[in-house]
């Protein structure tokens, strides 16, 4: 596992010398938020070697009125020690793999637990790196509430040797973060019951800022063992994820306090080319295969809920839910439940506007799609066929399950919904 440690305890010195450097060399610059699909390697400086004249720099910014800050405190620019926390070795975190060459002066980690009990003392800050191909058998817990930890950033995969993911053989907990999470390229597989259904596989919770899973791979092999849960205060996006065959839910996402209170401020949910297939057929059901509250907008592209022991997709939202290329078909639910079973569900709190494009909901057991909400509705190229209820309905629900008007404004074209077991379709509206 290789890690960047910091290049000096300060805030001003970084920004000003980062602008020095970066007139002179060329990078690679990626969009705010945005994780490499691929981590950038850089190799570890030798030991006792630093980058450039970095005693040279130090007296042009001191010409300058520049500052350095070390755990709060101002050093003076023409100070020795100035000079060494500028000049503090950049050591790498590694593995069992060490690509050749590399792990001269780095420290080596067989490990996640034993790199993670290092962390603060060696100053750690940013990813841990770990190698393609590796194996690690044990559970994984990052707390933000402990000494050192709030500098880890996330844990994604260093392909430079082998390109198949790692994989934890364990459960992987993240909390208490201030700036948010990234899990890249790794798989992670777990026996781990979840009774209460709030802690997967994966269970990130109560962090502020981004979370952010790519190349991802969730099994959670525990018939009451959830896959991926996730309760942030902040943006959550899941790119090429895959939950899927797990005891109980594939993923939830929650990202608001009460997703139920009005005036919600909390970031948006985006989920692209990820799948949340054949969940739930071991747990007491029923279960859902993607289930999000949010106070943000939701954006999901490429999405797969089938074959799931209950729902395929549950959605309560407040402003925009946008749901384009995707598929939600062949959702049952055993023991026969009339409460389950759709291919979309939204709770009759819902909010948000709905926009629905080429989206296949066919063949569930209850409806293909069942849209609660006050909110314009807007959908286009829906196939909804041979639900065991209503292709699609839009109507909302009071405490007494009693009907009422659903939708505002709705917009239905270029859409086949036929051989329903009720009604193709089924429309109360405000609007027109």
């Amino acid at each position: 596992m290789n890690s960047h440690l910091r290049f000096g305890l300060m805030v001003s010195f970084v920004v000003i010398l980062s602008l020095l450097f970066s007139a002179v060399t060329p990078g690679v610059v990626f969009a705010e938020g945005e994780a490499p699909e691929s981590p950038p390697l850089t190799e570890p400086p030798e030991e006792g070697q630093p980058a450039q004249d970095v005693s040279s720099a130090v007296e042009d910014l001191a010409e300058q009125n520049a500052v350095v800050v070390q755990d709060g405190n101002v050093l003076p620019m023409a100070a020795q020690s100035t000079l060494d926390v500028i000049c503090e070795p950049d050591p790498w975190f590694y593995g069992a793999l060490c690509p050749g060459g590399k792990c001269a002066g780095a420290y080596g980690y067989t490990t996640v637990n034993l790199a993670l009990a290092d962390w603060a003392s060696r100053k750690g800050y940013g990813m841990i790196f770990l190698e393609g191909g590796n194996v690690y058998n044990e559970n994984v817990t990052i707390d933000g509430t402990q000494p050192g930890m709030l500098t880890l950033k996330g844990l994604v995969i260093d392909n430079s040797l082998v390109t198949t993911a790692p994989v934890i053989n364990g459960q992987l907990t993240v909390t208490g973060l201030k700036s948010g999470f990234t899990l890249q390229g790794i798989t992670i597989n777990a026996n781990v019951a979840d009774p209460t259904n709030v802690a997967g596989a994966v269970y990130i919770h109560d962090n502020i800022g981004l979370i952010k899973l790519t190349d991802v791979t969730v099994r959670n092999s525990n018939s009451q063992g959830g896959g991926i849960a996730i309760e942030n205060f902040g943006a959550v996006e899941l790119l090429r994820v895959d939950s899927s065959d797990n005891g109980t839910y594939g993923a939830y996402v929650h990202n608001s306090i009460n997703p139920f209170a009005e005036n919600l401020s909390t970031g948006t949910v985006k989920i692209t080319n990820s799948s949340f297939n054949f969940n739930g057929a071991g747990g007491s059901g029923p279960f859902t295969g993607l289930e999000i509250y949010s106070g943000g907008s939701i954006t999901l592209n490429g999405i797969s809920g089938t074959e799931n022991n209950g729902e395929g997709l549950d959605i309560l939202g407040k402003t925009v839910a946008t749901i384009k290329n995707s598929v939600f078909s062949l959702n049952t639910v055993d023991p026969d439940n009339n409460e389950w079973g759709y291919g979309i569900y939204t709770y009759s709190q819902n909010q948000a506007a709905f926009v629905i494009d080429n989206v296949s909901a066919s063949y569930n057991e209850n409806d293909g799609l069942f849209l609660t909400t006050p909110g314009n509705i807007t959908i286009s190229n829906l196939q909804a066929v041979a639900n065991g209820d209503t292709g699609l309905r839009i109507q909302a629900l009071d405490d007494n399950l009693t009907s009422g008007k659903g939708g505002k404004n709705v917009i239905l074209t270029d859409s086949m919904l036929n051989s329903n077991g009720y009604t193709n379709v089924l429309v109360f509206a405000d609007g027109a």
